[in-house]
């Protein structure tokens, strides 16, 4: 009897030591614009986990023709890292390592906010995804790696902001408004 009470004790007490941590992710604004050029847009990279960490980022991609990078925060002890490739920008390794577990937080934590500069008209899109560097792959306080979830459920985050040029008003537009103008105070005078 006494047996069988260790074994039940032990089953329920199972899944408890065997706890898998789940992260959610996502962007804030997701899918934003237009902006003209000259704007500066944040994108804030959200997150929640519900067990301890020791590490964990993202890499994000953007086209570097249309937005620059002004500013990158980690809310989080962190490395961050910029790289650039021809027409397609890299931050890489957004993210943090620590030797003591980071808690839960008690609701939606901010865990980097990208500040960008919108360059030239067009459509940007931004992916999300799990760094490469293997110092800042998601770790549970065990030192066990696992992957985060994504909002939409997908092995990345896909976005996009939008750049567009306002279209200047034409010199000769100016030159028949100042005449209408000048046409309607002259009227007013005379009358």
């Amino acid at each position: 009897m006494r047996v069988i009470k260790y074994w039940l004790f032990a089953i329920l007490l199972a899944p408890l030591s065997a706890q898998a941590v789940t992260v959610d992710v996502w962007m804030s604004p997701q899918n934003s614009g237009p902006y003209a050029i000259g704007n500066e847009i944040t994108v804030d990279i959200m997150t929640n986990w519900d067990a301890p960490i020791v590490g964990g980022g993202f890499k994000l991609v953007f086209d570097s023709n249309i937005l620059s990078v002004v500013s990158s925060t980690v809310n989080i002890a962190a490395t961050t890292q910029m790289h650039g490739t021809a027409g397609v920008g890299i931050i890489n390794d957004i993210g943090f390592a620590d030797w003591d577990p980071i808690a839960p937080p008690a609701e939606a934590y901010n865990f980097a906010t990208i500040v960008f500069q919108a360059e030239a008209d067009g459509e940007s899109p931004l992916v999300l995804s799990t760094a490469n560097a293997y110092l800042i792959q998601w770790g549970d306080e065990n030192y066990e790696v696992f992957y985060p979830t994504y909002d939409p459920p997908e092995s990345v985050l896909e976005g996009s902001i939008t750049v567009v040029n306002p279209v200047p008003l034409p010199a000769a537009a100016w030159f028949m408004l100042s005449g209408l103008g000048f046409l309607a105070f002259r009227r007013r005078r005379s009358a």
